[in-house]
């Protein structure tokens, strides 16, 4: 339900520029994006390197919750002010056992951005 989702989130803002996921990092949290849009990228921190840019409403840092060792791919930078919803990543696995849309969304949303 709607009311056990948000009850297990922890809501955060971030401004433009924060960096929210940094490459290399072991990733403990999925992230859904309420309001404003960020930046993903290898490396550098330079727009021109960008491998795309999201726009709320949507959710990222998912890669973390297939990829048992957890380690992050990209670095996630706010390019506007962001307003996010994080579930850390054991309690969305166990939401997503109960509720078999959330799991089945969540591995279509991984084979897309994998696919590029």
């Amino acid at each position: 339900s709607l009311a056990e989702v948000t009850g297990i989130c922890e809501e955060l803002t971030v401004p433009a520029g924060g960096v929210i996921i940094r490459q290399e990092e072991v990733g403990d949290k999925v992230y859904l994006m309420q309001e404003g849009s960020v930046g993903i990228y290898r490396g550098e921190s330079d727009p021109s390197r960008f491998l795309a840019v999201l726009h709320a409403p949507t959710v990222f840092g998912e890669m973390a919750v297939v990829d048992h060792q957890r380690i992050r791919n990209a670095n996630v930078k706010a390019v506007s002010n962001l307003r996010l919803l994080a579930i850390p990543i054991p309690m969305f696995v166990a939401l997503s056992h109960r509720i078999p849309r959330l799991r089945e969304n969540l591995l279509n949303l991984v084979a897309e951005r994998s696919m590029g």
